[in-house]
């Protein structure tokens, strides 16, 4: 009798090691989304919320997962260049997690010697923008690349139409160049283009009588040059 009641109570090995299997799969943690509490543009840091809870593993209770406070994010970069943005409260990304401890490389760079006091912890996630939910999807951009705003209201669009030239679409309230020379169509700068249409005003003299030829003249060696678009 009290060795049947003791089978009944106690868990067999396969049991046991069933459960110790399943407690060291809730410790390990790969890729969660996450939603932005916070951002830091100068360290390019972000307090995140993990987005999808734990399980209490001694009571099996779901819980929420706490704040990470200092989570790396990665932004696309290579070769001296880089596309970088802001990220704002509320908005969604995908929380990769380093096997290892990452603070020793984000200290020092280079190669570092690894660390097993820490595996498979959220404390070694980056965040990547970003993972969207089906309540806020991206729109639509089939056959274009598309920078810019999800409203539209400031693009860069590359349309890629079968069988056709690729077309560069800017389209913003307000266009902005920051530089001594913009290079247009064939060689054509801006300058030059602009300089040329002075020319032909200031070359020009007026003709009587002559239905204005000579402005005509001019003009139409102006508009040989390739304008800018």
């Amino acid at each position: 009798v009290m060795g049947a009641s003791m089978s009944a109570t106690q868990p067999t090995q396969v049991e046991a090691l069933d459960q110790l299997q399943r407690d060291t799969m809730q410790r390990i943690r790969t890729a969660v989304p996450g939603i932005v509490v916070a951002y830091d543009p100068i360290r390019n840091v972000a307090q995140i919320q993990p987005a999808i809870g734990g399980r209490d593993v001694g009571t099996g209770i779901p819980i929420t997962l706490p704040i990470l406070p200092d989570v790396p994010v990665m932004w696309p970069r290579g070769a001296g260049v880089s596309i970088r943005g802001e990220l704002m409260t509320g908005d969604s990304v995908l929380l990769l997690v380093c096997d290892r401890s990452i603070d020793d490389w984000i200290a020092l760079g280079g190669v570092v010697p690894g660390k097993l006091t820490r595996m498979h912890s959220l404390a070694d996630a980056v965040a990547l923008p970003r993972l969207s939910p089906a309540t806020s999807p991206l729109p639509a951009s089939a056959g274009r690349l598309v920078i810019g705003r999800d409203d539209g209201t400031a693009t860069i669009t590359i349309t890629l139409p079968s069988g056709g030239a690729p077309v560069v679409t800017i389209a913003a309230p307000a266009v902005q160049l920051n530089s001594p020379s913009v290079t247009l169509q064939s060689g054509t700068d801006l300058a030059t283009f602009l300089t040329t249409l002075h020319s032909a005003f200031v070359d020009w003299v007026p003709v009587p009588n002559d239905g204005g030829a000579a402005l005509k003249s001019e003009l139409a060696a102006w508009l040989l040059l390739p304008p800018p678009t």
